[in-house]
């Protein structure tokens, strides 16, 4: 016997109870059906919003990196001692020479060398950061972290002294303004014309 047979031979209960069946089932896979189409859609969504914000994320990245190249250049260069904040924080130096691979040196008033070390610039932050240390204190992990103002030939300078113990500082605060209250030292600097 087919199944049409079947339902015309069965009371009208039991045939309204498969109608009924019927439709919980189709109802059953039309929903299964939109969340696949659903959960097809979210994927796409969630595909293409990742895929703007890794270039969105690529294009800030290149921008920061454009940002640090044009700062690097700008820093890179002679710069006389113009004063100091204590006074004596220059320790005889009258110069600092800066190179464009992250080299500094320090300058008596002959341009002879006294002490030499790294430093890192960050324009993306506010204010732009400096951070440097000379090749003898990195011996002992001592840090200078620091703020800095570019003006034209002019550079300000404001740091705090201290030391890395276990990847913790141990100085003071890194200064938020370009006064000896909140650092170690502030300098400022005027650019020498290449020679």
């Amino acid at each position: 016997m087919n199944n049409r047979t079947t339902t015309a031979a069965l009371p009208m209960r039991d045939s309204s109870a498969r109608y009924h069946g019927s439709v919980v089932i189709r109802t059953i896979r039309s929903a299964a059906q939109a969340l696949r189409t659903l959960t097809t859609r979210q994927s796409f969504v969630t595909t293409v919003l990742a895929g703007t914000l890794l270039l969105s994320a690529s294009c800030v990245m290149k921008k920061e990196q454009q940002m640090a190249n044009a700062a690097q250049t700008s820093f890179t260069g002679t710069w006389r001692i113009e004063a100091t904040e204590p006074p004596s924080v220059a320790n005889g130096a009258r110069y600092l020479l800066f190179r464009p691979d992250g080299r500094y040196a320090a300058l008596d008033s002959e341009k002879q060398q006294l002490w030499a070390g790294t430093y890192e610039i960050d324009p993306t932050q506010n204010p732009p950061i400096f951070d440097h240390r000379s090749d003898e204190s990195m011996q002992s992990n001592g840090d200078a972290l620091g703020i800095y103002r570019l003006s034209g030939d002019r550079l300000t300078f404001a740091y705090v002294v201290g030391t890395w113990r276990e990847d913790k500082w141990t100085g003071r605060q890194r200064p938020a303004h370009f006064v000896i209250d909140e650092s170690d030292a502030v300098l400022h600097l005027q650019r020498v014309a290449s020679e």
